[in-house]
């Protein structure tokens, strides 16, 4: 190959698209923020289902969200591990 021929593997940082850009950045935001109300939830009412309710929806923001904005899934998926554990282990 000269040097007139590119690769088809070279992707220069302006050819990168996102491929399915959100229509708004809130939107990412919600998920996250409802993994955190279902915290107290799952300490005090049901822990497996809220427990599991708040970690797939971490998840879901996790994969929504841009790359400076991922504390919310992050806290989410901690609080939702904790808040399932405690309220499974721990009497109130």
């Amino acid at each position: 190959m000269d040097s007139s021929e590119t690769s088809r593997n070279d992707v220069t940082p302006a050819a990168v698209v996102e491929a399915c850009p959100l229509s708004s950045s809130l939107a990412a935001r919600l998920p996250g923020l409802l993994s955190l109300v279902s915290v107290p939830a799952a300490m005090l009412v049901n822990p497996f289902f809220f427990g599991l309710a708040g970690g797939l929806l971490a998840s879901i923001s996790l994969l929504l969200a841009p790359v400076g904005f991922r504390c919310l899934g992050v806290v989410g998926l901690f609080g939702a591990v904790a808040g399932g554990m405690l309220g499974a282990f721990v009497p109130l």
